[in-house]
């Protein structure tokens, strides 16, 4: 077995620990959030972090009513530009806390006038230092290159966080299944058709919409980074806006899906696709009737909310991503020319 597909496995582990240690890391945070004029989030992070970030941003507008939008980094790391922070709540999420262009960001927003949170693994970290707030995120040891269970609970973490804020009990009766989802998941058998159909191909278009967008986003980065397939990460709608061009016989899509408001339109991209005859496999929690839209439906038969389901399904998706990299002859635990730790200046 893999680190990345044990550590993965982890996952319910570090969010059972959230469930019992976030109540009191939250309490005094929200007592300082509720007494300031935050009117904008604005989120840190690259890589699979930003992936976490993207995330966030749904959780912050639909819950909570504030616009929320990913920093570039290198506007104060490389720019030296001046930014307006007073009434911002700024959120580094990062595994090692090393980047240093997100330290950088997140030590600006401070000094001017913005309340900067980080979420994060290594908690002694140079991020930790800087930001006025430290929440970790308790996933532990990752010796995988490719993170897993660090995704999943700084994902996990913004969701509590979001219900924190919101003071929505019944969405912390749904957070309180995850952990025993997770582990469910863990036991699933790889779908076989799916591997044996990515072993050989060059190039594969990640789909997916709102909550489950960060996902398609992630999938498509663990492709490249384990695997060394080309694949891109786009919303079921901005694909209908060019890259559905692109359509050809044979062509893989992966589309993550969730019971929700954004379950239309990716049945209609899914129709578009299955038209042409290119590869389309469907991940959802449940069957919801889509056999009928798609030849090749992987249903994990497990769900507990729209919000919270694409966590157990990119769980899922790591444990296929292992094999896929093995049946190709690569190591998934160290992909070629990438490290743990990345500098970005």
């Amino acid at each position: 077995m893999s680190y990345m597909v044990s550590e993965a496995k982890e996952s319910y582990l570090a969010v059972e620990k959230q469930i019992k240690e976030y109540p009191s890391i939250f309490k005094t945070l929200r007592n300082i959030i509720e007494k300031r004029n935050i009117e904008y989030i604005i989120t840190v992070g690259r890589g699979s972090s930003d992936n976490v970030c993207l995330y966030g941003k749904y959780m912050f507008e639909t819950l909570l009513g504030l616009p929320t939008a990913s920093a570039s980094p290198s506007v104060i790391s490389l720019y030296r530009s001046q930014l307006k922070l007073t009434n911002a709540l700024v959120i580094g999420v990062s595994q090692s806390g090393q980047s240093s262009d997100i330290c950088n960001y997140l030590e600006y927003a401070r000094k001017n006038g913005a309340i900067t949170i980080s979420f994060l693994n290594n908690i002694d970290s140079p991020l930790g230092k800087i930001s006025d707030f430290v929440v970790p995120v308790f996933a532990g040891l990752e010796k995988a290159v490719a993170a897993t269970k660090s995704f999943i609970s700084s994902a996990s973490a913004l969701a509590y966080f979001t219900f924190y804020l919101q003071k929505n009990k019944l969405f912390f009766e749904y957070f309180k299944k995850l952990p025993d989802e997770l582990y469910n998941i863990s036991s699933k058998p790889v779908d076989i058709d799916f591997i044996n159909c990515l072993k050989n191909v060059e190039d594969v278009l990640v789909l997916g919409r709102g909550y489950g967008l960060f996902i398609a986003y992630e999938a498509a980065l663990k492709l490249k980074e384990t695997c060394q397939i080309h694949s891109e990460g786009y919303s079921a709608a901005e694909v209908l806006h060019g890259p559905i061009a692109i359509l050809k016989p044979e062509l893989p899509f992966v589309i993550m899906c969730q019971n929700d408001a954004s379950i239309s339109s990716i049945i209609d991209v899914a129709k578009k696709i299955k038209e042409v005859k290119s590869k389309c496999y469907l991940i959802s929690p449940e069957k919801y009737s889509l056999d009928v839209i798609t030849d090749n439906l992987i249903v994990l038969n497990k769900s507990i909310h729209p919000m919270l389901d694409p966590l157990l399904i990119i769980q899922y998706f790591y444990l296929l991503v292992s094999d896929i990299a093995k049946l190709r002859g690569l190591n998934p635990d160290k992909p070629d020319y990438i490290f743990k730790v990345t500098s970005t200046i």
